[in-house]
């Protein structure tokens, strides 16, 4: 367990630290409130015992910065001090404090109290393993784990808005697995399925960590590249299709086509995407095994 004890006087935190050694916790102190919020970046305690006076009285920032912070939010805050009105302490909650101490303190008080809180944040920990789990399950496809149709068009949509308000680039790429019938048909539904995980796990081999791929629907992927313009997205799209195309997939030789467009001003996510899909009825009508730009 890691706890910070920020308070401005020396003999107060050696004496918090003392009653916590039951605990056997790592303690880091601080003398103030900038000290504090840069002992919580570099160290995330589980548990945060702030004295109200290094606050200046007044919380509101300290809980504002930890509660606001992707990092630092599941600390447990536990605010020390003299007295305080109930009406204080139940902003206090409000704002996201886990607990108020009124400090002195016995030893088994702040023992207790720590440990509760420290409880409070592994179970936020737990909660959010467990959101990020059924996140997973809602935005990924059961069969290749990518990224599934409901998740790309949020993404689309949101990566539409960010290059209309900052005027940046984006490019998608849609890409189908040529004669994938026939696969089906010839070498049956199992053989399908392991051509579609492994080609799935191809196409993410060949993009950049910033860039999205998922399933769009049977043997269909789609291919989101933030930042990237139309030059970038055909050279992407040809990387995708030699990953495929260049040695055998699950025993059998399997092609795809791809078809990428560059977002224009103005455009909607279904505007693009129309695009994109007529690019790749183009690179299927030529033969398939190819590229093709949008118009």
């Amino acid at each position: 367990m890691n706890v910070l004890v920020a308070h401005s006087e020396p003999e107060v935190r050696a004496a918090v630290a003392a009653a916590l050694r039951p605990l056997d916790a790592d303690v880091v102190e601080a003398a103030d409130l900038d000290g504090a919020l840069a002992a919580c970046r570099e160290h995330l305690p589980d548990v945060a015992l702030v004295d109200l006076g290094a606050c200046s009285g007044e919380p509101e920032r300290l809980l504002a910065e930890i509660k606001g912070d992707a990092d630092l939010f599941r600390t447990s805050v536990v605010l020390l001090c003299p007295e305080i009105e109930v009406d204080a302490a139940l902003r206090a909650h409000a704002q996201g404090a886990e607990d108020v101490l009124r400090w002195p303190a016995a030893d088994a008080e702040v023992v207790s109290r720590v440990r509760a809180a420290a409880r409070a944040a592994a179970l936020r920990e737990q909660l959010l393993e467990r959101e990020r789990g059924l996140e997973e399950l809602a935005y990924s496809d059961e069969l290749t784990r990518l990224y599934n149709r409901r998740f790309l068009s949020r993404q689309l949509s949101a990566l539409v808005r960010s290059a209309t308000r900052h005027d940046r680039t984006l490019s998608i790429v849609l890409v189908d697995i040529d004669r994938f019938k026939s696969i089906n048909d010839r070498h049956g539904h199992a053989r399908g399925d392991a051509v579609l995980t492994r080609v799935a796990a191809r196409l993410v081999q060949v993009l950049r960590e910033e860039d999205y791929a998922g399933r769009w629907g049977g043997e269909e992927f789609l291919v989101l590249l933030p930042d990237v313009d139309d030059a970038g997205a055909h050279a992407t799209a040809e990387r995708l299709r030699a990953s495929v195309g260049d040695r055998p997939v699950a025993g059998l030789r399997v092609t795809i086509s791809a078809g990428c467009a560059t977002w224009t001003a103005g455009e909607s996510p279904d505007d693009v995407l129309r695009r994109a899909d007529a690019a790749l009825y183009e690179a299927k009508r030529a033969g398939r095994d190819q590229v093709k730009r949008a118009v």
